[in-house]
């Protein structure tokens, strides 16, 4: 399995919102978002808009732009992003929308949500 792990927006503003962020530094020791993600959160006044500011954090252009269209039919473009460049490094996928969260199971990529994480972590 990948030791690579791949972050959409929501995992991360959730954890970033209770200060247990580190938890995901701790689990994974680096995290890499799409473009669309940095740019995501960003763009909101809320805890998480300076996650790509990490040390341990890489944000990561996705190569595939047609996988993007293609899940943009259903999905949103942060969560498409997500998992185009988690197919696209052959990477675990951390996504809690529940759309999201099947597709990527569709797309056979092993997939948590901010829960287990958590549980993981035993928190």
């Amino acid at each position: 399995m990948s030791n690579i792990v791949i972050s959409n927006a929501t995992p991360i503003i959730s954890l970033c919102s209770v200060g247990y962020e580190f938890v995901l530094k701790e689990l994974f020791h680096h995290i890499f978002i799409p473009q669309a993600v940095d740019m995501e959160l960003r763009s909101l006044d809320k805890p998480g808009s300076h996650f790509s500011d990490l040390k341990w954090v890489e944000v990561v252009s996705v190569q595939n732009k047609e996988v993007i269209v293609f899940l943009r039919k259903d999905i949103d473009k942060g969560e498409a992003e997500t998992i185009a460049l988690a197919k696209q490094m052959n990477a675990y996928v951390i996504i809690d929308e529940n759309a999201g969260y099947q597709i990527a199971k569709h797309f056979g990529l092993p997939v948590v949500r901010t829960l287990s994480i958590l549980r993981r972590k035993r928190i």
